[in-house]
């Protein structure tokens, strides 16, 4: 699932380093570099978990990873794509 996960975010066009959600207070996100293969399994191994959300240093890409039961689901959303549907629901 790693492999997989590094894959969403590469084709989902984050650059450089990725904010991990981690939820702490006061520390609610991690700066993660992502050069070397298998950051994400290394991000899972620390957090004890797949429901991962991951944001690009620019604050303009988001993935959402979630580990239901049998199965895994991710969702990507951009701020362009948000401007895109409010501008088609203005016309």
């Amino acid at each position: 699932m790693g492999a997989w996960v590094e894959e969403l975010v590469e084709q989902g066009g984050f650059t450089g380093t990725v904010l991990v959600h981690v939820g702490f207070d006061g520390h609610a996100w991690l700066r993660c570099d992502r050069s070397r293969p298998g950051w994400a399994r290394a991000v899972r191994d620390a957090l004890g978990r797949w429901d991962l959300a991951l944001l690009s240093s620019e604050g303009e890409l988001l993935l959402v990873v979630s580990e239901e039961e049998y199965e895994c689901v991710a969702f990507a959303s951009t701020e362009a794509g948000r401007e895109r549907r409010r501008a088609g629901k203005a016309s």
